[in-house]
């Protein structure tokens, strides 16, 4: 949902305004990469970018599920925390639910949510995520509510100049 759709059923704050949790992170946000899709190692680079600009800025962690030794060091060196061992399918693909339990059991954040390592986000996130804590703090909200929030995202697709 956009900020548009959200403002007609909640109160907005004035630009300025920012409401955080009483949480130890606003937001959580956890992504998988392995080694056979290595080919799309510049948009990795940019996610663990991002979420390493994040980390520095807002209340907010990003995991990253992988058992890939070089984006596991690549994820160290942009201090984003890498997690092994992560249930799969029978198809071989992670399972979310997994991904949340785990990402929950290790950071108190008021806010959980699994994105593509190929998609980049907006800081506007976290005008959204103050407009839901204020509207969770007043009442208009649930504590216990689910939020999607779509963003007319830019896929990152790396760089014809990285060989891409």
């Amino acid at each position: 949902m956009g900020l548009r759709k959200l403002s007609r059923y909640l109160h907005l704050l004035e630009p300025n305004e920012y409401v955080s949790s009483n949480h130890t992170y606003d937001l959580v946000l956890f992504t998988t990469a392995d080694s056979q899709k290595l080919r799309k190692t510049y948009a990795i680079t940019q996610h663990l970018e991002m979420l390493s600009f994040f980390q520095r800025n807002f209340r907010f962690k990003g995991i990253i599920f992988t058992s890939s030794p070089s984006l596991i060091s690549l994820a160290q060196s942009k201090n984003v925390f890498s997690a092994r061992g992560i249930k799969k399918n029978r198809y071989g693909l992670p399972l979310i639910r997994s991904m949340f339990v785990q990402a929950k059991q290790q950071f108190d954040s008021a806010y959980y949510g699994y994105i593509n390592s190929d998609i980049l986000l907006p800081v506007t996130v976290f005008n959204i995520l103050s407009i839901l804590n204020y509207n969770r703090m007043i009442g208009t909200l649930s504590s216990n509510v689910q939020v999607s929030i779509w963003f007319d995202v830019v896929r990152n697709c790396g760089s014809r100049f990285a060989g891409e």
